[in-house]
């Protein structure tokens, strides 16, 4: 597993387990001028995209379509808010438009995406057969009115509606550590799982982040692998687990947040892969937030940039 974030000077660090074969512990010095990173896609402040080839060689990047704004899986959305399905950015080919006026989108085979007049949208990207996104449709579908954020985490998917609600759809079940049913889910059909003055959120495999208009950041869900922040059973009511968050990530049982003060943290089935010392990853997990890379990095961090499961060697970090 790997994972990335932006510095305040919109330099891209990334680790993950790779680091401690080649001697180190992270995080390390990837590129610079970084809007956003995916995987290894990177899109600059002058939103040009690049392929990372080689993540040890800058010099080898491909720039690969330019005037791009957002980037998910197949997907990517220009600066002019239109939505294009291009299997991935390539150079050759222009894509598909799938629909304007986008500001958001998440997923790749099935996705979400959240339209300028705050409606969410779904669609099946079309000659794609995931069996997980069979009941998306074709043709992009509105599920809901006032939305102000949306996520998704492979099967299940989640938005904020302006009057502060979480509602969430998806995979049926979301189930405690006795196998319990925490969470009983529509496939298309959003569930309201949770009231208050949330304004983001995001999506881990059986688990919810959301994040206040005070930045404070609460968590729910399953807690078989200290999703949550601490010890003992899941819940159905969010919990606070951090304040002062700035920007926020999920993915399978890991979350990561930044702080308005530049730090970093970490919680959940994290292990060596995202950032704990090789000793301390021997166990696998956070059962509490914990501080990354507080002896490392010497700039603040602006924003996480991605969480994903990547078996590519990663650089040391550049003079």
């Amino acid at each position: 597993g790997s994972a990335s974030a932006i510095s305040k000077d919109d330099k891209l660090y990334t680790w993950s387990g790779a680091n401690y074969k080649q001697g180190g512990n992270g995080p390390l010095y990837a590129r610079y001028n970084v809007k956003s990173a995916s995987y290894n896609t990177v899109i600059a402040l002058d939103n040009k995209a690049y392929k990372m080839m080689d993540f040890l060689v800058d010099t080898k990047d491909i720039l690969i379509r330019e005037d791009v704004e957002y980037y998910s899986g197949m997907n990517y959305i220009d600066v002019n808010g239109v939505l294009y399905y291009a299997k991935g950015l390539r150079k050759d080919i222009d894509g598909d438009i799938i629909t304007e006026d986008v500001k958001k989108v998440i997923g790749s085979t099935g996705i979400i995406f959240l339209k300028n007049d705050n409606s969410a949208w779904i669609l099946r990207n079309k000659n794609q057969t995931d069996y997980a996104y069979q009941d998306y449709p074709l043709t992009p579908t509105k599920i809901s009115d006032d939305c102000i954020d949306v996520a998704m985490c492979v099967e299940r998917v989640a938005f904020v509606k302006t009057d502060g609600t979480v509602w969430a759809f998806g995979k049926p079940y979301i189930r405690g550590s006795q196998n319990e049913t925490l969470f009983a889910l529509q496939a298309i059909e959003p569930t309201q799982i949770a009231d208050g003055d949330f304004v983001e959120v995001a999506c881990g495999y059986n688990f919810f982040a959301a994040k206040k208009s005070d930045n404070s950041l609460w968590v729910w869900g399953a807690n078989d692998k200290y999703q949550l922040g601490r010890e003992g059973e899941g819940t159905l009511l969010p919990e606070k687990i951090l304040d002062d968050v700035i920007s926020f990530s999920c993915s399978g049982e890991i979350g990561l947040a930044v702080k308005a003060d530049g730090t970093l943290w970490a919680w959940g089935d994290s292990g060596v892969a995202y950032g704990l010392s090789e000793d301390e990853g021997r166990d696998k997990s956070n059962k509490a937030p914990r501080q990354l890379f507080a002896h490392k990095v010497k700039t603040e961090i602006k924003r996480n940039a991605a969480i994903y499961n990547m078996s590519s060697a990663l650089a040391y970090e550049k003079p």
